[in-house]
């Protein structure tokens, strides 16, 4: 982790060294923040960035002097200032993070005793339901049962209807017969 620290700190004063390259000085006329430094410079956000965490500042004269070289005392401070940040916001954002993780597994124990109450309350459910069921499924049984005995009577009660009916007619028959010829 340090070795990426320094690795980063170290593009940083890279690129702000090869500023000066990108930014010859532009003479009162920046109008963001340094005055030899327009907003519109492909530099200027990144000069921001810096300023922004306190790892480059503003002169006296509000100037950033980008066309000049970078001395070794400039650069010193620039890479200790970028570590002492790098650093301050890893110890920051670990404690961020693991707050926030504690929030979280908070958040999951609610949630998870939520659920818990709702299997309970869908087992109870479900056995509900299978009572429910069984004795349906009981009483569908019994009302088969029934309606085959009744069916059978219906259909015997309609056999026998017909058989009478038919009986009836050959006696009517035959009695007319017996009145036409005798």
């Amino acid at each position: 982790m340090r070795v990426l620290k320094l690795l980063f700190l170290s593009l940083v004063v890279a690129s702000a060294w090869g500023i000066g390259a990108f930014t010859p000085g532009i003479a009162g006329g920046g109008g963001g923040i340094f005055v030899d430094v327009a907003a519109n410079n492909p530099a200027y956000p990144y000069l921001r960035y810096l300023l922004d965490r306190g790892i480059i500042s503003v002169g006296s004269s509000g100037e950033f002097h980008g066309d000049q070289p970078l001395s070794r005392f400039d650069g010193a401070v620039w890479l200790a200032k970028g570590m002492q940040y790098l650093e301050k916001k890893g110890t920051a954002s670990v404690a961020g993070d693991i707050q926030g993780l504690s929030q979280r597994v908070d958040s999951l124990e609610v949630r998870l005793g939520n659920l818990e109450r709702d299997v309970a309350r869908n087992g109870q459910d479900i056995q509900t339901l299978k009572s429910s069921y069984a004795s349906l499924n009981s009483r569908v049984g019994t009302l088969e049962r029934q309606g085959v005995s009744q069916s059978q009577g219906i259909a015997q009660k309609a056999q026998m209807a017909f058989v009478l009916g038919v009986t009836g007619v050959i006696l009517g028959l035959a009695a007319l017969a017996m009145a036409i010829f005798f």
